[in-house]
């Protein structure tokens, strides 16, 4: 048995709520829960540490994520007191809490006003990742959700769902501005450069995966970016289903599924968002000084 997203959040949340100055990693690795808390002494500039580790057979109720919570803050504050340290506390600040969630919220603000669509592509597959390489895949076919309708619309050809799309005030994407976008753009989809990223022209754009990077935590650098599979398993425990990419009404299936799964990560509140490790990691003397800070499904 395993630690569920669920019990993740809400151990979260219950630090969330403390007046505590210590800055919170967490790391699940299944059935076992890692608490790290560092603080830093600002007269000595002494950097302190509590590890602590919570196993799943020992907190296996579904209100034993307070008795962590307590646990481990008493373990850093008498940690503390030991040393005769005495400062005002002010609110937490955890790596692992994303600031975008406001940001989020204010797009999700113009769903009353109309043209929210959510939608995502399916192409030929190949190994080629480069940006010309995701400029040159074939479109298969599109799925697009309109919260105007609250209907979900299947695509076969790229310039009927180009037409459909372009009524839009705002597009919800999963790596949108990274890969569909740039697909689209040569079946008639006007885009234009932004930073590092492609965004269409006179339409506004939300990509789940581009507010993932941009409130990445530099230690986290090297990090891989979360899929949309692995973002679903960490916010709701399920996984994509396989598909056969020679049945194109396999592909449709599978690509309702994953409109279905970017909606509910839209409209969810609060997000878990796992960063997986690189296996093949820089080799620099400056890159290597970072090993020790790269754990496997590390969370903000």
């Amino acid at each position: 048995m395993t630690f569920s997203s669920e019990f993740l959040v809400k151990l979260m949340r219950d630090l969330n709520k403390l007046k505590f100055e210590w800055k919170i990693n967490l790391i699940c690795t299944g059935d076992e829960v890692r608490l790290e808390a560092e603080r830093k002494d600002k007269v000595t500039g002494t950097l302190h540490s509590i590890i602590t580790s919570y196993e799943f057979r020992d907190y296996n109720k579904k209100k034993d994520f307070q008795k962590i919570s307590k646990d481990f803050i008493k373990r850093c504050n008498d940690h503390w007191k030991k040393r005769n340290i005495k400062e005002d506390f002010s609110l937490p600040s955890f790596t692992w809490v994303p600031n975008f969630f406001r940001h989020f919220y204010n797009f999700r603000k113009i769903i009353g006003s109309g043209g929210v669509y959510i939608f995502d592509i399916e192409t030929n597959w190949d190994n080629d990742w480069t940006e010309q390489g995701r400029r040159n895949k074939i479109f298969k076919c599109g799925v697009v959700y309109s919260y105007d309708d609250k209907k979900y619309h299947k695509f076969v050809t790229a310039q009927r769902m180009i037409n459909f799309i372009e009524r839009a005030k705002l597009f919800v994407t999963y790596n949108g501005e990274g890969f569909d976008f740039l697909v689209l753009k040569k079946y008639g989809l006007k885009l234009r450069k932004y930073k590092n990223a492609w965004r269409p022209v006179g339409i506004k754009s939300f990509d789940i995966m581009n507010e993932i990077v941009r409130w990445k935590k530099e230690w986290n650098y090297y990090r891989k970016l979360p899929s949309l599979d692995e973002m679903m398993y960490w916010n709701f425990g399920i996984k994509k289903s396989d598909y056969d990419k020679d049945d194109l009404s396999d592909i449709m299936r599978h690509c309702i599924e994953d409109v279905k799964y970017t909606k509910r990560l839209f409209e969810r509140d609060l997000w878990i968002i796992p960063l997986v490790l690189i296996k093949d990691f820089p080799n620099t003397e400056e890159e290597l000084t970072r090993i020790d800070e790269i754990r496997n499904w590390k969370m903000f």
